[in-house]
């Protein structure tokens, strides 16, 4: 066999399964004469190819929808920032760990990691693991060939291929979640597809509020200690009332829109509910903010103050506006908001450093309202009570279409069981990170840029398509959310409670981080007592509201 067939063999063997072509190599050095230096180098120089083939095709997948599609269903979103920080340990973990390698340089490529950084981890991680595996086949085929006499090196490979399988199934992996055979249908259009899989509820999802969230308030009390104040978030986005922490004005919050950022809010007016048994003089103030603001039936109403959607309803007309206002607490204020039918919804959490010119995207998350898909004979009552996710929030879910429950839904048929996609009421969470693309990135940092001193919090953004958002363009904002605000992205059924965890602890470090720049330009937080009262107020106004549509 001729060295040049030996090489091609190697090379070749290389994008099929590494261990095999290691094997291959040193097989060729023991029986035709291969030496070492050809051996390393041919198995480097296709082990690096292949790496850079994925990343490629991860690039390509980026910008080619069909392909795109084809790479999503099998990928977990991962973090692009996380990814920027730990690439060179990444590279390293996937070199060694099974099943993580391809997904995982694949997202590399698709969220633009810098490829020379990536290209140095993969060439300096094969320099080390090439020559060294190649080595150990060596001594240990030495061994067997001695016992076995020309099966061993058939043994052998069929050894390392047995020792990845035992390794992959007792060392799974999450980045190739499993998918059912029978996919959905498209859910919501412009949306990615959900896979039968996502639709649960989440592990972190289970565990009760209060012990969930007492880590997270244990790392307060440590940076507030180290940070010498008890309520410095307040001070994140001077502002705001509370830095957006609790309580805040969602008007307030749009009002610091600029000249730019305006024309991507959702339009929208603002009034008070006239304290009075007659709804008249309120119904004047808000035929007036309709003209004003541009509104037509229908459109959503939700308090002033509020959160995870309470209180916000959908109304079709002048009565059934009456309807809510009559519910409303008199003398609290309440919006008038369009309402944008499209089915697509994402949370975009976005922050800037202190000492950073510029913002970042911290957060994506895809938003999708809670639903079931009929099957042609099933009653809406029962499709709620069997769904995975949606039997989680059941009754809440059936008082609210209590008058469609013994509906039967045609087959495939998506029935919307919610105006909001919150996971208050079983709306669904995807990690959505891989969408924040440069010309997002950008487009954020402008409008963000454009809100009067905002430094910390979360956008929630309606839109066309995922297609437009990830050029930056067909959504509109409906929501700007300070301090308070979460990375919903941990409440994907994907994401590991520990990463969420993770993701929690920096949030609020950088929260406290950014407060504290603040501090030292002159803001003054809020005193301790200050900020109970605001957080008082809320709640006593989230009981009072009417339900939501």
């Amino acid at each position: 066999m001729n060295l040049f067939v030996q090489v091609l063999i190697i090379f070749l063997a290389t994008l099929v399964h590494e261990d095999s072509a290691i094997v291959s190599g040193a097989y060729l050095m023991h029986s035709q004469g291969m030496t070492l230096p050809v051996a390393v180098a041919t198995l480097m120089f296709g082990v690096v190819a292949g790496d850079l083939g994925i990343y490629g095709l991860g690039t390509l997948a980026a910008r080619v929808v069909p392909l795109r599609r084809f790479v999503l269903t099998r990928i977990t979103p991962s973090r692009r920032d996380w990814l920027d920080r730990n690439l060179m340990s990444t590279v390293v973990a996937c070199r060694i760990a099974p099943g993580l390698l391809f997904p995982t340089f694949l997202t590399c490529g698709f969220l633009s990691v810098p490829f020379r950084r990536f290209a140095m981890g993969v060439i300096g991680t094969a320099t080390l693991y090439v020559p060294l595996m190649l080595l150990l086949v060596l001594a240990i085929g030495a061994d067997v060939i001695e016992r076995l006499g020309p099966w061993g090196w058939g043994a052998l490979l069929l050894m390392m291929v047995g020792v990845s399988t035992l390794r992959k199934r007792f060392w799974p992996s999450r980045a190739v979640p499993s998918v059912e055979a029978a996919p959905l249908p498209l859910t919501h259009p412009g949306m990615p597809r959900l896979a039968r899989s996502q639709v649960r509820v989440a592990p972190s999802e289970e565990i009760p509020v209060a012990p969930y969230y007492l880590p997270v308030v244990l790392q307060w009390f440590w940076l507030a200690l180290r940070h010498r104040s008890l309520t410095l978030p307040t001070a994140a986005n001077p502002s705001i009332e509370a830095g957006g922490l609790l309580g805040e004005s969602k008007a307030a919050c749009l009002e610091l829109a600029g000249d730019d950022a305006r024309p991507l809010l959702a339009k929208w007016g603002r009034i008070a509910r006239i304290p009075g048994s007659n709804l008249e003089p309120t119904l004047a103030a808000a035929r007036d903010a309709i003209a004003q603001a541009g509104l037509s039936y229908p459109f959503i109403v939700k308090p002033d103050i509020g959160w995870r959607g309470f209180g916000v309803r959908l109304v079709a007309d002048e009565p059934a506006l009456a309807a809510y206002l009559k519910d409303y607490p008199q003398g609290e204020s309440l919006l008038l908001q369009e309402y944008l039918p499209w089915p697509g919804e994402a949370a975009i959490f976005w922050l800037r450093r202190p000492g950073k010119a510029e913002g970042e995207i911290f957060s994506l998350t895809l938003r999708y309202f809670p639903f079931v898909v009929g099957d042609g004979s099933t009653p809406l009552r029962s499709l709620i009570e069997t769904c995975p996710r949606m039997s989680w929030k059941a009754r809440e879910l059936c008082d609210a279409n209590a008058d469609r429950l013994e509906q039967v839904p045609a087959d495939g048929e998506c029935v919307r069981l919610a105006v909001v996609g919150s996971n208050r009421v079983a709306g669904l969470y995807i990690d959505g990170i891989l969408h924040a693309t440069p010309a997002l990135r950008e487009r954020m940092n402008a409008l963000c840029g454009d809100l009067k001193d905002f430094h910390f919090g979360r956008l929630d953004v309606r839109f066309e398509s995922i297609e437009q958002l990830r050029m930056g363009e067909g959504f509109k904002v409906v929501e700007v959310n300070g301090a308070g605000a979460e990375a919903v992205h941990i409440w994907d059924p994907d994401f590991p409670i520990l990463a969420g965890y993770r993701t929690l602890f920096q949030q609020q470090a950088l929260m406290f981080a950014i407060g504290a720049a603040n501090r030292a330009r002159g803001v003054k937080p809020m005193t301790v007592r200050e900020l109970v009262a605001c957080q008082r107020r809320q709640q006593r106004l989230l009981s009072r509201y009417p339900a939501s549509g």
